[in-house]
Parts: C-alpha cells; sequence; structure tokens
C-alpha cells in the first residue's frame, strides 16, 4: 500500500472480503448513517464513495471502493486496491468461511503490494 497522499490530498481505500461480508453496509454507514442490511443489494464489480475528513488542520478525501465479494471478482479486485493507501478486510462473524476468506486477501495484498 502506498504511504503518501496525493497532490489532491486523496486517500484511495478499499474494502475487500467475501460476498455478503458487510462490506457496503459499512461504505453505506460510514458515507449516509444509515445501516439496514435487507436493502443493500449485492455489489457487481465495485461501488465507489468519498468522504472528506480532517487529518492534522488538512481537508482530505477519503475515496473508498467497495468491491464484489463473489469469488469471479478476485482478479478484477487488483485493480481496485492497486494504489490504494488502505485496505479493510471484512467479514461476517456469523460465517466461518468468511472468516477464512480474510486469509485470502491478506496474503493477496501482500504479494500485490506497492513499494
Amino acid at each position: 500500500m502506498q504511504s503518501a497522499l496525493s497532490s489532491s490530498n486523496e486517500i484511495k481505500v478499499v474494502l475487500l472480503g467475501k460476498q455478503n461480508g458487510g462490506k457496503s453496509c459499512l461504505l453505506i454507514r460510514y458515507l449516509h448513517d444509515k445501516y439496514n442490511p435487507s436493502k443493500v443489494s449485492t455489489t457487481i464489480g465495485a461501488g465507489y464513495g468519498s468522504r472528506s475528513v480532517l487529518v492534522d488542520c488538512t481537508n482530505v478525501t477519503l475515496g473508498i471502493w467497495d468491491t464484489a465479494g463473489s469469488e469471479k471478482y478476485n482478479a478484477m479486485s487488483r485493480v481496485y486496491y492497486r494504489g490504494a493507501v488502505a485496505a479493510l478486510v471484512c467479514y461476517d462473524l456469523t460465517d466461518a468461511t468468511s472468516f477464512d476468506r480474510v486469509r485470502y486477501w491478506v496474503n493477496e495484498l501482500k504479494s500485490h503490494e506497492e513499494v
């Protein structure tokens, strides 16, 4: 993951994890302060949202990419986490296979990390 802000003070963040792991719900909650998982549809490809935050007296824009969790989209996710400064690996506490998938994403990030 990169460690510096871009010239426009934008930080790229990516949400990764198995399908139904809560990525979209987390994004909607953070951006819009809403939580209703029954109204959230499965992400196809990726979703995007942004939010401005104040960091050390500087406005910074968090550009947050919500990736699709279905395994058929795994390779495509690389496009979204390339150049990211942070990644949140999400999982469903009630689904052991969701937690098992965390290892895949951590290894995936480590093997494709930009130095």
